[in-house]
């Protein structure tokens, strides 16, 4: 959007898929408690995007406080100024994170499975992050870009994006 409003775009951005949010641990704890497990004495560092620098991380604040559990966890939150970082606070500091769904699908995640490490936090909490597209002045070629924008907000390109753990 800044893109377009600051004139290196040539088009309003368009949305072509929304960020998720999931809970991630690589520690054994019972997922079936959803973000109530946040609560567990067990868990001391949770691991979630800064809401000051990272989109994530103003979804993530949304979830807890519509969850209402925000003020209950606040000084267990440890902070990533990414959701990459917060990826690895996750994998490496905490003991549970919020990250983007997206980041579990990727190889070097693939051994923690859905279930077990990880769960889907309910869209109804949080307002997903949307994934815009536009196609900027400069492009040096301009038929590609156009190519390559059409694609991202075709039907099979959505379809790849909804495998990767986006919603459309």
């Amino acid at each position: 959007r800044k893109l377009y409003e600051h004139g290196v775009a040539i088009n309003k951005p368009e949305i072509y898929a929304k960020g998720m949010l999931a809970l991630f641990t690589s520690k054994d704890y019972n997922l079936t408690k959803g973000l109530n497990i946040l609560l567990d004495q067990d868990v001391k560092k949770i691991a979630v995007a800064n809401a000051k620098t990272a989109p994530y991380g103003v979804i993530t604040k949304e979830a807890l406080i519509n969850a209402k559990l925000y003020k209950k966890i606040e000084d267990k939150l440890i902070y990533g100024e990414s959701i990459g970082q917060t990826l690895t606070f996750t994998l490496k500091a905490a003991d549970i994170g919020i990250v983007a769904k997206t980041n579990l699908y990727s190889k070097e995640l693939s051994g923690f499975k859905k279930g077990k490490n990880w769960i889907d936090l309910d869209s109804n909490l949080y307002t997903p992050t949307k994934q815009g597209i536009v196609i900027i002045k400069r492009a040096t070629n301009l038929k590609e870009a156009r190519l390559f924008y059409n694609y991202i907000l075709s039907k099979p390109a959505k379809e790849i994006f909804k495998k990767y753990g986006y919603l459309e």
